[in-house]
């Protein structure tokens, strides 16, 4: 079985339709005023894709704390542990990419344009340490005014998504954890089938020690018996022969009858079990929705607030990480729907 995981057609569609609008922004700014939206559109997929792959990590491991099988063989890590290893992981995608990428655009533009190569090395040294549109804002540059797009300028897209990355573990724990905190936990605190079954074999043990401990005294009264008349003896022994199986038919029966209330009950819990998990799964999906999607209504509200129509107040407004966050939490609360 092949362990690629499938792409997803409709994600790679809305993918195409944001490159499509943000190359004709660029090449007909005039005709296409609103192609910038493509960018929303990445920023949308990257909030939504990131979630879903931390609420799946938080789902995991929380049914795995209550034993509770969902069909899913990966293995989520926990703690300091799953968040060092989630940034490990972004890592690894995005600094190979960008070291190949630097010295490319940068031997091109020495021989193409070199006046592109001013400030390169801030530039270079903003794009690596994920700050390349706070390094625009601070330097009073402007995005929309620009007719010569700047070397380097596209990795402020790639900067506010690191800074995303940063934030999004905690968030995602602390809104899980309060979500499902307003829903009762699963309880499986009876010990299960197996434990059932070890106090019935006691029992039973208990049961056929007593039954013995009651053989002497009947050996005494058949020897009195005996004594008396023997022809009695063999008549005696068969019917204690067929009460001692009948006593076992009973006992057998009864602890058949217990193994089989011991399962039922069982059952009833685990179902009880995974209703009240999956109670709690679209608790935390309807607090997890409700706030990522207010907070990108209020980020959105903000970068309308700031906005005065200036043109550098347009680039600190469009860079920043609180003013554009809107399309990336919106992207979060699709992923909380999901739970919902």
């Amino acid at each position: 079985m092949s362990k690629h995981k499938k792409r997803n057609l409709a994600l790679d569609g809305i993918k195409g339709v944001g490159i499509i609008a943000i190359i004709l922004y660029h090449y007909f700014r005039p005709i296409f005023p609103g192609g910038f939206m493509g960018v929303e559109i990445f920023f949308t997929l990257t909030g939504f894709l990131i979630a879903s792959s931390i609420l799946r990590d938080l789902t995991v491991r929380y049914s795995s704390d209550l034993n509770l099988d969902l069909g899913d063989s990966r293995k989520a890590e926990g703690g300091w542990k799953g968040v060092l290893f989630f940034y490990l992981k972004r890592l690894v995608r995005l600094w190979p990419a960008m070291l190949l990428m630097i010295p490319t655009v940068t031997i091109a533009a020495w021989f193409i344009n070199k006046d592109a190569l001013v400030g390169i090395g801030q530039r270079i040294a903003a794009t690596l340490t994920f700050s390349y549109n706070y390094y625009e804002i601070f330097h009073g540059g402007s995005y929309f005014a620009q007719t010569v797009p700047q070397l380097l300028e596209p990795m402020w897209f790639v900067a506010l998504s690191a800074q995303f990355y940063l934030v999004i573990p905690a968030y995602m724990a602390l809104v899980f954890a309060w979500g499902k905190s307003l829903r009762p936990s699963p309880r499986l605190d009876d010990g299960g089938l197996e434990d059932r079954e070890e106090v019935l074999a006691a029992r039973s043990g208990r049961i056929d020690q007593t039954s013995q401990a009651g053989h002497p005294g009947r050996t005494s009264r058949k020897n009195r018996t005996n004594r008396i008349d023997k022809k009695n003896r063999k008549n005696k022994g068969n019917r204690q022969a067929r009460q001692n199986r009948q006593n076992r038919q009973f006992r057998q029966f009864r602890q058949s009858g217990e193994r089989k209330a011991s399962r039922v009950t069982q059952v009833s819990r685990t179902l009880e079990a995974y209703s009240a998990f999956a109670q709690q799964m679209k608790s935390a999906g309807a607090v997890g929705f409700g706030l990522s999607l207010l907070l990108s209504v209020a980020g959105a509200g903000f970068m309308a607030l700031l906005y005065r129509g200036d043109p550098q107040e347009a680039t600190r407004v469009y860079f920043g990480f609180l003013t554009h966050s809107f399309g990336l939490l919106l992207g979060v609360s699709f992923a909380f729907l999901l739970l919902w």
